[in-house]
């Protein structure tokens, strides 16, 4: 496994207001998604290893084509989108994602095929006002326990949205399974979501712990700031997931994790968390049609 060198970003607060000063609509329906091709694929990490090409084991990354070891957030506020709406438009998405690649049994790697991002309320959080990241979140999430707060798991999946086999009945695995070329679920899929409770941060020396999970009574009082589930539907470009593991060795049922810088244009994220989240809305990959805007 390589050794990596975390590099830490400038901390500051994101939220002034109250948390809970109000109601909304929010539901764990309402919200919306993107389908992502991808960006790039590379041994660095530009958060845990910034500015050390070769510093990390292989990731393949989603979202903003300007990802290597040095982008900051210059290069991201200038780099091409390749997550979308139904209608093309980025929506001033301009955030990075990415997740560690998968490597076969052959010794091949699978590398990436498609991704969704996916932002909703939690269902803990129905009825509370839903917050924004701010442009310039950077997180990572790392599996805490198969199917837990994470819902971390594989499966088999579409090319496109969330119409894969785990998400309509299928089995979910704690470890890639094959899965059949020959159907509409041929590729390999992992599911993983980040904490949607913020303590007000940009980042923190992990990059995991200022954001947490809600529970039946809400935001924890360490992090008592609702702001949106990010989750990810990863597709691999391999229907053969039978003994794989994760890019550095590590065991996939404990291995998996997920990063993302996280920045919008100004206004954007406010007005589709506005319009689709708070306001109770599905608008899934077309808030055009959905929520008029």
């Amino acid at each position: 496994m390589i050794a990596i060198t975390a590099t830490i970003i400038v901390l500051a607060p994101i939220f002034t207001g109250r948390a809970h000063a109000q109601e909304s609509s929010s539901t764990a329906a309402s919200g919306w998604f993107q389908d992502c091709r991808p960006a790039a694929v590379g041994d660095y990490d530009p958060i845990m290893a910034f500015g050390q090409p070769g510093g990390s084991h292989r990731h393949d990354f989603y979202g903003n084509e300007a990802a290597s070891p040095f982008v900051d957030r210059l290069a991201l506020s200038t780099g091409v989108q390749t997550c979308s709406f139904v209608d093309g438009r980025a929506f001033g998405n301009r955030s990075l994602y990415w997740v560690e690649d998968l490597k076969l049994r052959n010794g091949q790697f699978a590398g990436p095929r498609r991704t969704t991002v996916y932002y909703n309320a939690d269902a803990e959080q129905a009825g509370e006002l839903i917050h924004p990241f701010p442009s310039d979140l950077n997180a990572i999430v790392r599996d805490d326990n198969v199917m837990a707060n994470t819902k971390m798991f594989f499966a088999c999946g579409g090319l496109l949205g969330d119409g894969n086999s785990a998400q309509n009945g299928g089995t979910k695995w704690d470890r890639p399974h094959n899965c059949d070329p020959r159907s509409k679920y041929p590729y390999v899929f992992a599911n993983i979501q980040f904490g949607s409770c913020s303590n007000s941060m940009v980042d923190s020396e992990d990059h995991v712990s200022h954001l947490a999970f809600p529970t039946a009574s809400g935001c924890p009082e360490s992090h008592p700031f609702d702001v949106p589930k990010l989750r990810l539907g990863v597709r691999y470009n391999t229907w053969q997931g039978e003994g794989a593991v994760m890019a550095d060795g590590d065991d996939p049922a404990t291995g998996f994790h997920a990063d993302v810088m996280h920045m919008f244009d100004s206004g954007q994220f406010q007005l589709l968390i506005d319009r689709c989240i708070n306001a109770g809305i599905s608008c899934n990959n077309n808030p055009a049609k959905k929520a008029g805007i």
